[in-house]
């Protein structure tokens, strides 16, 4: 196997670990979330960009051939679009730390009011 298909290997990889990011970020803040799925969404980001950065290395380290080029241009997209889910990923983290529920948006919120207050709408 040579460097390119090798490279080409590796981006099927990425995409992979793209597709699981994006569904592990979507179980954040519900039932499913868990430390499990933000350790897991933390290393799959991780390696997704250890890989990338060896594609880099082996491709610029090349001469060019239209394979090359070719792989270059799919290294890019597959970059833009880890970088797109990256940034959901941990807007979701950050939005919505683990063991933090949000005050429920209808129905009974009188445990949501203190003590004191709550004794002045009785």
């Amino acid at each position: 196997m040579d460097y390119l298909d090798r490279v080409e290997g590796h981006l099927n990889d990425v995409d992979g670990k793209i597709e699981n990011i994006s569904r592990l970020a979507n179980l954040i803040n519900t039932p499913g979330d868990s430390q499990q799925v933000r350790d897991t969404l933390r290393i799959e980001r991780q390696q997704c960009m250890q890989i990338l950065g060896e594609c880099n290395k082996i491709l610029s380290n090349l001469a060019s051939s239209a394979q090359q080029i070719e792989l270059m241009n799919r290294l890019t997209r597959t970059s833009t679009k880890l970088k797109d889910i990256v940034f959901f990923s941990k807007s979701k983290e950050n939005n919505f730390p683990l063991g933090v529920a949000p005050p429920p948006q209808v129905g009974d919120v009188r445990n949501f009011v203190s003590q004191s207050q709550q004794a002045q709408l009785m």
